[in-house]
């Protein structure tokens, strides 16, 4: 049985891989499975949370294998805002230089599968 966005890899390039991992322990399986993947130059993040979840602890069992966040706004009330995650990745050590905030998912997406090279 397979269920879509756990570690779901789309066709074509670049790589992109989908997972709807929402608390540490799902990250840390997210983060050894994006380690075995093989070489790839740079791993960016299309990131958004919901505001009631852990977002410090997926943050840090993730970020030894981000190379940039594209992080997004969740829509609804429970969605997170871009701006208060920019802020946890910043307090867990995140470069500001490797962070870039969107209105919306969709638009990380499009703006960060242009830069890993798919049109």
């Amino acid at each position: 049985m397979s269920l879509p966005g756990r570690f779901q890899v789309l066709p074509g390039r670049p790589a992109i891989v989908l997972d709807v991992a929402h608390n540490p322990h799902a990250a840390r399986v997210l983060a050894a499975t994006l380690g075995a993947m093989g070489y790839f130059p740079a791993t960016i993040a299309v990131f958004g949370m919901l505001a009631d979840k852990d977002v410090r602890g997926v943050i840090d069992a993730v970020k030894a294998r981000i190379d940039a966040w594209f992080v997004a706004s969740l829509p609804g009330p429970r969605g997170g805002a871009a701006d208060a995650i920019r802020a946890e990745l910043a307090r867990a050590g995140i470069a500001p230089s490797a962070i870039r905030t969107f209105d919306d998912i969709d638009s990380g997406l499009r703006r960060g599968a242009r830069r890993g090279g798919r049109s």
